[in-house]
C-alpha cells in the first residue's frame, strides 16, 4: 500500500493532434507581461536540472485518455443532478454542460510548466484562442506510480464538491477551498491539457506532479459556473 503525501493549488482561472505547431510567439503574447509566458520563459523541453532524478516525463495516450475521462465522469454527474454532496448540497443539474476534449497545445504549456519540478501555478500560460485555467497537485509515493495515480488526483479536485455552496452556481465567487471543482465543472471549458513528471525528490520520495490547463478559462468571478434547469 503506498503511503503518500498529497498537496493541491488552485487559480482562478479527446480532439487529438499527433502533432501541433503553434504560429503564436509565446515571448510576446499580449495578454502577458513581455517574456512571462512559461513557454518564453522556459524554451527547453527537458525537464529542469533541479528535479533530480527523473522518471517519467510525459503522458502516455492511457493517461490522456484517463484524464479526459475521469473529467467528463464528474460532469456528467453534475449534469444529471445525481451529484447529493454539497455545504449545502445537492448541486443543481446543468444544461449547457460540454464534453472536455484533449488540446494538444494547451498539454505542450502544461508540460512544459511541470518539467520545472516548482509546484504552484505559472505566472502566464494564455493562447491566442482564449485564456487558460489550471489546476495543480502533486502526490509524494513509496512505491511505483501509474495512470491511476493521475486520475485520483483529478479525484481529490473534484471531491472540494463537499465543501461547495450549491446556491453559488449561478454567480462564481472566488472561494480557494473548491476552485479546483469549479474549474473542473465550469460548463464553458471543453478543452483540457494536461502535463506530468515523476521524479525522485531529495528526500527520497517519488514526487508525482500533474498540472492540468483548461481553456476557455473558468472561474472568473460573477458568472455562472453552469447553467440550471428552471
Amino acid at each position: 500500500m503506498f503511503k503518500f503525501r498529497t498537496i493541491l493549488c488552485v487559480l482562478i482561472a479527446l480532439r487529438w493532434s499527433q502533432d501541433f505547431t503553434s504560429a503564436q510567439d509565446y515571448c510576446r503574447e499580449t495578454g502577458c507581461k513581455v517574456g512571462t509566458h512559461t513557454m518564453c520563459r522556459f524554451k527547453s523541453r527537458a525537464p529542469a536540472s533541479s528535479c533530480g532524478k527523473i522518471l517519467v516525463a510525459s503522458l502516455s495516450d492511457g493517461d490522456r485518455r484517463a484524464l479526459v475521462d475521469v473529467h467528463n465522469k464528474y460532469r456528467r454527474l453534475i449534469a444529471s443532478g445525481k451529484e447529493t454532496r454539497g455545504h449545502p448540497g445537492p448541486q443543481p443539474p446543468a444544461t449547457n454542460m460540454r464534453n472536455i476534449t484533449w488540446d494538444k497545445e494547451l498539454e505542450q504549456v502544461a508540460q512544459r510548466w511541470a518539467n520545472q519540478c516548482n509546484f504552484g501555478h505559472d505566472t502566464c500560460r494564455i493562447v491566442d484562442r482564449f485564456r487558460v485555467g489550471q489546476n495543480v497537485a502533486i502526490q509524494a509515493t513509496r512505491g511505483t506510480t501509474a495512470t491511476s495515480l493521475l486520475s485520483r488526483l483529478v479525484d481529490l479536485w473534484y471531491n472540494e464538491v463537499k465543501l461547495f455552496n450549491n446556491t453559488h452556481v449561478s454567480k462564481y465567487r472566488f472561494e480557494p477551498d473548491v476552485g479546483h471543482y469549479t474549474q473542473m465543472i465550469w460548463a464553458d471549458t471543453h478543452l483540457i491539457g494536461c502535463g506530468a513528471i515523476r521524479y525522485i525528490a531529495s528526500n527520497g520520495w517519488n514526487n508525482t506532479y500533474l498540472v492540468c490547463n483548461y481553456g476557455p478559462a473558468g472561474n472568473i468571478i460573477g458568472r455562472p459556473i453552469y447553467n440550471t434547469r428552471n
